[in-house]
């Protein structure tokens, strides 16, 4: 009916799901949207998760590929080059998910908890309403949705956590564009390999691979100020980087099935940061908070959303700002250590493993700590 929902959800990602999953069960009435982000193509994304945050977040039945347990770095000089190859690191098990198959499944799962998914809605604009409430408006502005408290997860159009002053628009150089693919190919070990190499052209980039059971996910990021400078995408980087020598040596021939882009925010600062206004909140994913490079993104992403809820189920007297703060604060990114190296065109972090990414990956670390206490 048209009785407002107690929590509504800007976001159908694994944070938002879980979430979701956990007020439904819990008595809430929770709605929740796909989020303008879901327009983007999914089919050629996904990495890997822990099986049992899956299994504790929505229960059994996971739509989950190869197990894998070892991560590998490499670095190459430039794609012409042959990948220098670091010693394996053992990793805590983890499975390979798409994350078409495991969004969708999740959200399923959250449906048939009892919250309520509103098919087609893209949001746009959100305003207070009589009676405390807060009314989100759909951007062709036929339809409008009501509820008593708005979370903003991942997939949400960041315009409204922009004017609400929840977070600052972010400037080129904290962004960063994904271009990934799908590779069929014989299967073999399923290492999670992840290392740094240049373009042709000389613009450096990040590449990742996660195996499938016949392939690999293979994902090309380039700083968004770097692609400006060089007026070349990191669609091109791939299409540069499949059939180049390095391609070869990591073994990316074979039929390419689906390709997908993604726009990713990285904050270096946490200044003058809100995760609350009047009723409207925040997910930590949302707030470009978490790097798509690191390898327990969905982990920390899941176990965020099983945060809010408890946090949304709770009847405290403190603010999800108080509640959230020490969080956001773990797993801020700090200033990476740059090379501006304008006379060659481009931005880069020194050093691999050093900057954000570093500084990423040791947060997240403490992050799942403070998570872990919480369940």
């Amino acid at each position: 009916g048209n009785r407002p929902f107690d929590v509504l959800l800007v976001g159908s990602g694994f944070g938002a799901t879980a979430c979701a999953f956990a007020l439904a069960r819990g008595g809430p009435r929770v709605g929740f949207v796909a989020g303008v982000g879901r327009s983007r193509s999914l089919e050629a994304d996904g990495g890997i998760v822990d099986p049992l945050l899956v299994l504790r977040a929505f229960g059994e039945g996971a739509p989950l590929g190869d197990v894998v347990t070892r991560r590998q770095t490499f670095t190459a000089e430039s794609v012409g080059s042959t990948p220098l190859l670091n010693s394996l690191e053992e990793m805590p098990r983890r499975q390979v998910y798409l994350r078409l198959e495991l969004e969708t499944w999740a959200r399923e799962r959250a449906v048939a908890a009892g919250a309520e998914y509103v098919e087609g809605f893209i949001e746009e604009t959100v305003l207070p309403a009589p009676g405390d409430l807060l009314e989100i408006m759909s951007e062709a502005g036929d339809q409008t949705l009501s509820a008593k408290t708005i979370a903003l997860c991942e997939g949400s159009d960041p315009r409204i956590s922009t004017r609400a002053g929840l977070r600052p628009d972010y400037d080129p150089e904290d962004q960063v564009h994904f271009a990934r693919t799908i590779i069929q190919r014989p299967a073999g070990e399923a290492v999670y390999l992840t290392g740094n190499t240049r373009t042709s052209w000389g613009m450096p980039i990040g590449v990742t691979l996660v195996p499938l059971g016949s392939g690999s996910i293979v994902s090309v990021v380039a700083r968004i100020e770097n692609i400006m400078r060089s007026n070349r995408s990191s669609s091109d980087a791939l299409e540069d980087l499949l059939p180049s020598r390095l391609g070869i040596d990591l073994g990316l021939q074979g039929e390419r099935i689906h390709t997908g882009v993604e726009l990713s925010a990285l904050r270096r600062y946490t200044r003058n940061v809100r995760l609350s206004h009047d009723g409207l909140l925040i997910g930590l994913d949302a707030s470009g908070m978490l790097d798509p490079r690191e390898a327990r993104r969905a982990d920390v992403t899941i176990r965020s959303g099983m945060h809010l809820a408890e946090f949304l189920m709770e009847s405290g007297s403190y603010s999800w700002d108080e509640f959230a703060a020490p969080l956001l604060q773990q797993v801020r990114a700090v200033n990476a250590d740059r090379i501006d190296a304008r006379s060659r065109g481009f931005i880069e972090e020194r050093g691999t493993g050093a900057g954000r990414t570093g500084a990423l990956s040791r947060a997240g670390t403490s992050l799942l700590r403070k998570l872990r206490t919480l369940g």
